[in-house]
């Protein structure tokens, strides 16, 4: 069984590599299929990221959520909802395909634009969460949020040097 411990030192580092990585592949990728499947990887990793951020409780009971590894005073996102303003409802609509609702038109997906917006507000609160972390789990966190200012062809840089999301240090989705 997966802990805490397990959460805070290798899976939400997962999801913050995985997002990085997609977002920094895509602009310089020209095949379809391959853009679909960082552009499906970046939304599912964004989502996740989100949900794990501003959830107030677990939507199941095996789902782990910010405020289980935070002091009293985390507030996500400056206490702005970021599931409110229907980016959100587009992340959830672009990844789900087999429904009635898919999204077709490429003017309203989740474009460049809309992914730095999420890709910036999901480094800003990596820092706010890891600014609030409780004692417990300090020593297992080293990440730090990526400058909102994201050069083309930049290397991720995580707590140990440049992030390979498909090398075993890390678990898999």
């Amino acid at each position: 069984m997966i802990d805490k411990d397990d959460i805070i030192a290798e899976h939400l580092p997962y999801e913050i590599d995985m997002l990085r990585y997609a977002y920094q592949r895509l602009p310089d990728l020209q095949k379809k299929a391959e853009i679909n499947v960082f552009i499906e990887c970046f939304c599912v990793h964004a989502r996740n990221l989100l949900d794990f951020f501003w959830d107030g409780r677990p939507e199941q009971k095996n789902y782990a959520v910010a405020r289980q590894f935070t002091s009293g005073s985390y507030s996500p996102f400056s206490g702005k909802n970021p599931k409110a303003d229907g980016l959100y409802g587009k992340l959830n609509d672009q990844i789900v395909h087999v429904t009635y609702g898919r999204i077709d038109i490429t003017e309203q997906k989740i474009g460049d634009e809309e992914r730095a917006y999420l890709k910036n507000l999901i480094e800003r609160e990596i820092d706010n969460f890891g600014g609030h972390l409780a004692a417990a789990y300090r020593h297992l966190w080293t990440y730090k949020g990526e400058s909102p200012i994201e050069k083309r062809n930049a290397i991720a840089i995580g707590a140990t040097g440049p992030i390979d999301p498909t090398s075993p240090r890390r678990s898999s989705p």
